[in-house]
């Protein structure tokens, strides 16, 4: 009898942004209501097969906490406003976001949400996209609203909630109290979640396993140092992070918190992305896990030997102290299910699956009564491209295997407690399920400025813990525990992956802003200055608004008014709304921020929202440096900006009035490169606040800089990007 190990991996990285106290992106409750309810209705559904269930421990937390207070991302924010009272920039976030799934299984067989997507356009620009939100009628933006929500929900919520069916059948006319409706059946998925996978726990139908709280890359945050064997040319981080005793607290959490929410201790660990070195299984094993798996690419690196099934298709004990039993995936059969099997029928490929594990249990012989088959793979991604969302695959899968006399489906720690490890290793090749390294997380320019950002917060963290604070110690210890919390944030494994050139996605924007906030938030907390570094995107996105550096000089009459239409045509222009301003920010102050330049000059033009002008005393434009420099320009109708420098450290030095300005309907500047220390073809960035004495009201961007390049006589023609 060959023994199967299906571990299904459930994982979503934390989406709360910590500055804006908001979760910036919905698909903790799209896969809830989908790929994760769909396993559980599976398995109850053929009680006689086994699975072993990885869930990342930040995710099950979330689970509890949507649960427990409801739902609070941004897309369901936007799909609660009534349709009648969506502002412009909300209709805007709607005709970009609300078409993220699968278009071929979850659009299109849907004739009115097709409807809409080839209404707004495949592929859309932001004028395109201002110019689609105008043409959309509240009925159109209504059903936009609903079918996002609708399209997501999985077979087994389809088959518990009639609704769902009646509401695709219509297809149109949605109401608001549609929306509720739907609101509602959405909670009670999310809700019975951790209470469905403790079931089948309890009943000993599945194991539980779990990753590293935050889904870090554990022999990353050990010693960055440790790529060096499976990427021996490319470059690494300046600075070098080694934070073991973080991945030890990412990992001593995980058991605690799966302990929390499901009832006892998990023994069995998918370590992030499959990511194993000797030092990480060691902090493992002392950490209270048994066993551990990875990829059947780290096993032929360890042995130095060509793959066999021989070699595979058992358990290994890893000389660690205590040891550690070690399995290896089927990386040929995993990845089938997860990338080939959605594009051929169900019955075909389920046979298909069931023929090549009989292959190997006539492969192994007589062998075959301890061999161990382990699959791996995602528990949530591969179902968006089956067009039934995988229901009939798994059906065919499950029950083939449930009738065959040859195959059985296993616990990892019921196969252990039988088959002890019979062979032992005493090295491990440290790497990922992919190519055997860490090339996907660190070894390109993103990628390793993310990490010496992390490393540089992290330095200020431990130095902090070492100084007495002049404040509440109940106060301190909240803000360095939130700290802390930040940092293990930015330690998960996603925020790298999107970094460079290697995956993309339509958020990464967003997963940029996001490390960066966590980053933010940890000197925020600390109350030290936040380097400009983390202001500046690390992320160069290929749809980001990319301008002309003007080819033409211009000469702006300073007097606080637009002395004629042709006066700032030769500027660049950051437009607050075009960059989701407004919609974060409803009172926002300023409308648009210009910006050009002579030879000598850099100009900067603000425009304020009307009416809005009067509640602020105060705007700072910051630029990042060397040194960083910033010109504070107190609200008068004429006069100077104050100039203030920072070199290395935290404080700001005066060095005197700089430049001109002129402040009435609008505010004007002209500003010396001399002032700046700069010089032409150096790459700079600037920001915007406004204040009211020393309170910050706004920043524009939200989020990073606007980035332009120092002119020089021979350079007139260079990009600009914001």
């Amino acid at each position: 009898m060959l023994n199967v190990a299906f571990l299904w991996h459930f994982h979503q990285p934390s989406y709360w942004d910590p500055i804006r106290k908001i979760e910036s992106m919905p698909w903790v409750r799209m896969h809830g209501i989908k790929g994760y309810t769909d396993m559980a209705a599976a398995l109850e559904k053929h009680p006689k097969t086994k699975a072993n269930i990885n869930i990342v421990p930040s995710l099950l937390a979330r689970w509890a906490d949507l649960a427990a207070h409801g739902f609070s991302d941004e897309y369901f924010r936007i799909a609660s406003v009534p349709a009648t009272a969506l502002k412009s920039e909300e209709k805007e976030f709607l005709l970009a976001h609300f078409f993220q799934a699968n278009w071929d299984t979850m659009i299109n067989p849907y004739p009115r949400y097709h409807q809409l997507l080839v209404k707004r356009g495949h592929r859309v620009t932001p004028e395109r996209l201002s110019r689609a939100a105008d043409s959309f009628s509240v009925a159109e933006l209504r059903d936009l609203q609903v079918w996002f929500d609708l399209s997501w929900f999985g077979y087994a919520a389809v088959e518990q909630f009639k609704e769902i069916s009646e509401f695709r059948s219509r297809g149109r006319g949605f109401s608001e109290k549609d929306k509720k409706v739907i609101g509602e059946i959405q909670r009670q998925l999310i809700t019975d979640l951790v209470p469905r996978y403790r079931r089948l726990w309890e009943r000993d139908q599945i194991e539980i396993v779990t990753s590293p709280y935050y889904h870090p890359i554990l022999p990353l945050v050990i010693d960055t140092q440790c790529a060096r064997q499976g990427l021996p040319n490319e470059p690494l981080p300046v600075g070098r992070f080694q934070a073991p005793e973080d991945g030890r607290a990412q990992l001593e959490r995980a058991i605690d918190e799966v302990e929390r929410l499901l009832g006892r201790k998990p023994v069995g660990l998918w370590p992030s992305e499959g990511s194993v070195s000797l030092k990480a299984l060691q902090l493992a094993t002392e950490s209270g896990f048994q066993w551990a798996a990875t990829d059947e690419a780290i096993l032929f690196q360890t042995l130095e030997k060509p793959r066999s099934a021989e070699r595979l298709y058992q358990a290994y004990r890893l000389e660690v102290n205590p040891p550690l039993s070690l399995i290896f995936r089927d990386h040929g059969l995993s990845d089938a299910i997860g990338f080939r099997y959605s594009r051929i029928p169900a019955k075909q490929a389920a046979d298909d699956f069931l023929g090549h594990l009989r292959d190997i249990e006539k492969d192994v012989g007589s062998k075959a009564d301890g061999a161990l088959v382990s699959i791996i793979l995602d528990g949530e991604n591969p179902w968006e491209y089956f067009l039934d969302g995988g229901k009939q695959f798994l059906d065919e899968l499950y029950s083939g295997l449930e009738s065959s006399k040859k195959l059985q489906t296993v616990r990892v720690s019921d196969y252990l407690e039988r088959y002890h490890p019979k062979e032992s290793l005493t090295s491990l090749f440290p790497g990922s399920w992919i190519n055997a390294n860490f090339r996907v997380w660190i070894g390109d320019k993103e990628k390793n400025r993310a990490w010496d950002l992390l490393a540089q917060a992290r330095k200020a963290l431990v130095e902090a813990e070492g100084q007495t604070i002049q404040r509440s110690p109940d106060d301190v210890q909240s803000d360095r525990s939130q700290a802390w919390e930040a940092l293990y944030r930015a330690e998960g494994s996603d925020w790298f992956w999107w970094y460079g050139d290697l995956y993309n996605s339509d958020n990464d924007a967003e997963f940029d802003r996001l490390f960066r906030n966590n980053i933010r938030e940890i000197y925020q907390r600390l109350q030290r200055e936040v380097p400009a570094a983390v202001d500046r995107p690390i992320a160069r996105m290929p749809g980001a608004e990319c301008r002309i550096q003007p080819a033409f000089t211009m000469t702006p009459v300073l007097d606080g008014k637009v002395t004629s239409y042709y006066e700032w045509i030769g500027a660049c222009k950051f437009d607050i709304s075009r960059a989701g301003g407004t919609m974060s920010l409803p009172d926002a102050r300023i409308q648009r921020i210009f910006y050009g330049f002579d030879i000598n000059h850099l100009f900067l033009r603000v425009d304020f929202q009307k009416g809005k002008a009067s509640d602020f005393d105060l705007i700072q434009f910051l630029f990042d440096g060397t040194p960083n420099t910033r010109l504070s320009i107190p609200k008068h109708p004429e006069g100077h900006g104050i100039l203030s420098v920072r070199e290395s450290g935290k404080v700001w030095k005066d060095k005197g009035p700089c430049g001109e300005a002129a402040w009435a309907e609008i505010l004007e500047v002209k500003l010396p490169f001399e002032c700046l220390g700069v010089t032409p073809g150096q790459e700079m960035g600037l920001f915007l606040l406004v204040l009211r004495q020393e309170t910050v009201l706004e920043r524009w961007p939200l989020d990073g800089v606007i980035q332009f390049v120092v002119p020089g006589p021979e350079a007139v023609a260079v990009n600009w990007y914001v």
